[in-house]
């Protein structure tokens, strides 16, 4: 039996970006409005925004594989639990990721009218929206726990291991999508380093309990998601402090 090609699925990745690039190329030369050179200022400053957002993604991605790395310390019935539990939790929390794009599209716009009142009431909408969605995917996340780890294994000691994986992260599906929001809502304000800021020192909430879970093995899977909870927490705490900073500047309350 042949094994398929591990590097395949990078190749259908690049292929298919050399031809989307083909066709934007294409579509631009017959357009009557080719697009102009850019402006080195206009690099520089693109430059400039991508090395924020570039840091800002790196950090985001420590957490979730430093919790994964703690996990594996507990020995491997914790982590073939917790990875049943965090494939589902992140499966249903990145669903309330879709509110940050109208949040970042609606307060771009407003604020580039000058409408700073449309801008925070899209703000204060979204987080409405994204709060009552977390706490609703808090709810389904705690009723999978009854059925959904017998469809990943038969073992009843993974099967527990992801029980309790999945109750303990039901709490923080509205912290999740309070900082997802949060995320769009401070793309739309286009302060880059505030995002970066805030996703650097929100490992510092995270840090301190894993490092609890590892000194005393006994804390399991509940120190996690304890700790991931902590990190999501500092997180929305982080963007809604520079959001309502960005309110009080301009005389306004923050929604």
């Amino acid at each position: 039996m042949r094994h398929a090609d591990p590097a395949s699925p990078a190749w259908g990745t690049v292929i298919a970006q050399v031809l989307a690039a083909a066709a934007y190329g294409y579509a631009s030369r017959r357009s009557p409005y080719p697009p102009g050179r850019p402006a080195r200022s206009d690099i520089a400053a693109v430059l400039r925004d991508g090395h924020q957002l570039s840091v800002r993604t790196i950090a985001l991605g420590v957490v979730p594989l430093a919790a994964t790395a703690v996990t594996a310390r507990l020995g491997p019935v914790p982590l073939a639990g917790q990875q049943i539990a965090y494939r589902l939790w992140a499966m249903l929390s990145l669903a309330t990721d879709a509110l940050a794009v109208p949040a970042q599209v609606f307060i771009s716009a407003e604020l580039g009218r000058g409408d700073r009142a449309a801008a925070e009431r899209a703000a204060r909408r979204t987080l409405v929206l994204g709060l009552a969605f977390g706490c609703g995917l808090a709810a389904l996340t705690a009723a999978l726990a009854l059925f959904a780890p017998a469809l990943f294994t038969t073992d009843p000691t993974v099967r527990h291991a992801a029980v309790t994986g999945l109750l303990w992260s039901a709490p923080t599906q509205p912290l999740a999508a309070l900082a997802f929001v949060y995320d769009g809502i401070i793309l739309g304000l286009g302060d880059y380093t505030a995002m970066r800021r805030a996703m650097l020192l929100s490992i510092l909430a995270f840090a301190p309990l894993a490092g609890l879970v590892l000194r005393f093995h006994w804390l399991g899977l509940p120190g996690v998601w304890t700790a991931l909870g902590c990190w999501l927490a500092a997180r929305t705490v982080l963007l809604w402090r520079r959001w309502a900073s960005s309110n009080a500047s301009s005389g306004r309350r923050p929604g």
